[in-house]
């Protein structure tokens, strides 16, 4: 993913186009808790406490975290920021 964003934004970046991307992991949403109850039916928080187990941060990311990044990176604050790749994700991605 992270080439493909390089890739669109090395020859945007001449005309002042900014160009990155957002990559969320576990959100709390309907398609997660859809996705709980596909693997453990009637019991989706079994599996919810299993994914969680796999976050660093021990819990699933929200939809406003997930929006803040994105508002950030829309903003003039982020005016010098393009071609990168941000995991919002609970540290699952760290290395």
């Amino acid at each position: 993913m992270k080439e493909k964003v390089v890739l669109i934004t090395g020859g945007a970046a001449g005309s002042n186009i900014r160009g990155n991307a957002v990559a969320p992991a576990d959100i709390d949403t309907d398609m997660l808790s859809d996705i709980q109850n596909n693997l453990t039916p009637g019991e989706p928080e079994k599996s919810g406490e299993a994914i969680k187990a796999g976050i660093p941060f021990g819990r699933f990311g929200t939809p406003e975290e997930v929006a803040k990044v994105v508002f950030f990176l829309a903003s003039d604050n982020a005016s010098f920021v393009t071609g990168s790749m941000y995991n919002v994700d609970g540290g699952m991605q760290a290395d």
